[in-house]
């Protein structure tokens, strides 16, 4: 990496310029060639010991810089996350801007970083919604106060998801989260070739999709991104709620939760995969808290 130049752009997006010199270029690419070299087979040679002049006429090049690419944009992305403090939060969108051999090439590196979260008065807000809507009426009937019992909770619990809900809607509309372009088209292009498999396992094609729900392609992709805008506002919202207010898991609660799991197997896999539970945990911890502000 000879000299970059960054651009912060609106909504968190970051693209970065990087300048790769030749001589790096021509030292990396040497090597890729020696490496699949050794793998090469050409009749009348032994394996790995074709010589350069011939292994050069089986060898598509593309292929060879495809393998330098990949050692060296990761060394490039890793150093430039560092020295410039990025907070990414997706894969990295690379673009070859110039690329001719035996010269200097240019790459784009976009990527989305984590946006700043302004809460501002969801406390609040939630507080004084909570107060109107938090208290549940209980009916009690002579003669049948387990039926009743039964449906008083199942109201409660009907309450408590009504209300929660709210909750988040509350949070989408107060908080100020801008979320990234990029994150945001990763994520439609997703739930597109998702919806577009579905509807091909059901023998149907998008038109007929849309003809059926009168939608246009530009109508569900709106529906699709005000979605998925609400969803990242929502998570970023949860975490920096559980940040603010030092909401953490601590180590009895992993451990009974570990001790709820009985089967062995998946006891395991819940192991290896801790840190993806422990924010389940500390997710739902965030949200008994706001249900009870």
């Amino acid at each position: 990496m000879k000299a970059y130049k960054i651009n912060r752009l609106e909504n968190k997006n970051t693209e970065i310029e990087v300048l790769i010199d030749k001589n790096t270029l021509k030292k990396e690419y040497e090597q890729a060639f020696s490496e699949m070299t050794k793998d090469l087979e050409v009749k009348g040679f032994r394996k790995g010991r074709v010589p350069k002049n011939i292994a050069e006429k089986y060898l598509d090049k593309n292929r060879v810089y495809e393998k330098v690419l990949q050692k060296v944009l990761p060394e490039i992305y890793d150093k430039l996350v560092k020295k410039e403090n990025l907070k990414p939060i997706t894969n990295p969108k690379i673009d070859l801007i110039k690329a001719k051999e035996d010269d200097d090439w240019i790459i784009k590196i976009t990527l989305a970083e984590l946006p700043s979260i302004d809460l501002k008065n969801y406390k609040k807000k939630i507080m004084e919604y909570n107060k109107k809507n938090k208290k549940v009426s209980k009916i009690w009937v002579p003669g049948k106060e387990e039926s009743n019992a039964n449906q008083s909770e199942a109201e409660t619990e009907e309450k408590k998801i009504s209300r929660l809900n709210e909750i988040f809607n509350i949070l989408i509309k107060e908080i100020d989260c801008p979320i990234p372009e990029l994150l945001i088209q990763n994520d439609l292009q997703k739930k597109l070739a998702n919806l577009v498999d579905e509807l091909q396992k059901l023998g149907l094609t998008i038109e007929t999709y849309l003809n059926s729900k009168g939608l246009t392609i530009d109508q569900l992709k709106e529906k699709y991104k005000k979605e998925i805008v609400e969803s990242y506002k929502l998570e970023f919202a949860l975490g920096e709620i559980a940040e603010r207010e030092k909401i953490t898991v601590e180590n009895k609660e992993i451990e009974e939760l570990l001790n709820q799991i009985k089967d062995e197997k998946k006891k395991e896999n819940v192991k290896q995969n801790l840190y993806y539970y422990v924010s389940l945990l500390r997710k739902q911890k965030t949200i008994d808290f706001l249900l009870n502000l």
